[in-house]
């Protein structure tokens, strides 16, 4: 399940968790009507309602599809994954949400005939990350001209307004962008850009061992295979061969992504990891689109090596 779909709201999937922590074994008509808030229909539509919310039958099912809930047969609902904490239970929806098979990145895009491409949500969260973190993108209406000139007229990503507004909030619930602000041809808006700090964070130990130094060079390279929707990763890489013009270079120019760029010099900044020039060219990448401050105080454009100073939290 890699659909994106205006009905799916990520916001449900906690309260979906939380309710089945509170009452595990509840059956889907038994959690989806506690979960429907008929005040809120009855105010919006007036007049008492029996209707349920349009959107938590289609959010528990894409936890069903995701193998995050189970249902045993006998309509007994479990969480199956992420009881631990908030954060692992986002980052376990995450990977399952935009994970990608092992296909070449020939077939990448090439595969998915099942479902239109404005749907898949790997795609879509791969060309967000191309556009870099220095243009925001203010809603649809911002991205459609984007869209056009980077994929043309005929592209077959992110077709209309509903992807894309649920690629926002897929996003900024899974940790992967950010809102910011922004401008639109009207003044100040609230904007995305591509910010994947907190799926970093969850995703540490595989990157780095508590207390080990790596190059960084090898540390971006497990980035982009841990999340291929990054600029460097496979799907990253599939989308930006279909763009006539990628603002985030990382795919043709070996820098670090400008996302995974924010995300190393924020932590870096929490004491979670300590970015250093080193003396090692070999080793050494330049982030995008500015560095980090060094312990002389100045902005250090390169990073040869990345220690890992905290173990990751959740």
């Amino acid at each position: 399940m890699a659909d994106l779909s205006e009905q799916v709201l990520p916001s449900i999937w906690s309260l979906i968790r939380h309710s089945l922590l509170q009452a595990p074994g509840m059956s889907r008509s038994e959690l989806i009507d506690h979960l429907t808030p008929r005040g809120l229909i009855t105010r919006q539509e007036g007049g008492s309602t029996t209707d349920e919310s349009r959107h938590v039958r289609p959010s528990l099912n894409a936890l069903i599809d995701l193998g995050v809930v189970t249902d045993d047969g006998q309509d007994s609902l479990t969480l199956a994954s992420g009881s631990e904490s908030e954060q692992t239970f986002r980052r376990v929806v995450t990977s399952r949400f935009f994970e990608v098979g092992s296909e070449s990145d020939e077939e990448i895009w090439g595969l998915r005939s099942e479902l239109q491409h404005e749907h898949h949500a790997e795609l879509a969260l791969a060309w967000l990350h191309l556009q870099g973190v220095t243009a925001p993108i203010g809603g649809f209406a911002a991205a459609e001209p984007l869209l056009q000139q980077q994929l043309g007229s005929a592209r077959t990503l992110l077709r209309d307004g509903v992807p894309f507004n649920a690629l926002e909030r897929l996003g900024r619930w899974c940790g992967v962008a950010a809102l910011v602000d922004g401008r639109d041809g009207g003044g100040a808006v609230a904007a995305i850009i591509p910010d994947p700090t907190e799926a970093i964070r969850s995703e540490l130990d595989q990157l780095i061992e508590p207390g080990a130094e790596m190059p960084a060079r090898a540390v971006v390279d497990k980035a982009a295979e841990i999340f291929s929707w990054l600029p460097n990763g496979a799907v990253g890489r599939a989308v930006a061969a279909r763009m006539s013009d990628c603002p985030d270079r990382a795919p043709t120019e070996g820098t670090v992504p400008q996302g995974l760029s924010l995300a190393l010099v924020q932590l870096h900044h929490e004491g979670v990891v300590q970015l250093s020039a080193g003396d090692d060219v070999s080793d050494r990448v330049r982030l995008a689109p500015g560095g980090f401050l060094g312990s002389t105080g100045a902005e250090v454009a390169a990073v040869s090596r990345i220690r890992r100073t905290e173990a990751a939290h959740g």
